[in-house]
């Protein structure tokens, strides 16, 4: 079987799918989080107004979210690639 997906294309592939995924994470969570405490979220611990508490939330759930995404991602372009080139690429392996 031929192949036509390099290391290149695949790695273009998951950064451009993980960049999306970033942005859209990071907006929804910023709404999440001021639509349940009515406040802004505290991206900067040095602020007046954050609490460390409140910080340390904020940072973790998006960070935890993030990394969900990026697995996910990476399983889904990975099983596609095998579907399309009928085994994982090396660099994957």
């Amino acid at each position: 079987m031929k192949k036509n997906l390099s290391k290149s294309t695949f790695n273009l592939l998951s950064s451009l799918a993980m960049f999306g995924a970033a942005v859209l994470i990071s907006k929804s969570i910023d709404k999440v989080y001021e639509s349940a405490t009515g406040s802004n979220p505290p991206k900067n611990p040095e602020a007046n107004d954050a609490s460390m508490k409140n910080v340390i939330l904020y940072k973790s759930l998006t960070a935890a979210t993030k990394v969900a995404a990026q697995i996910l991602i990476t399983t889904l372009l990975t099983s596609q690639w095998k579907k399309h080139e009928g085994e994982l690429p090396e660099h994957l392996n």
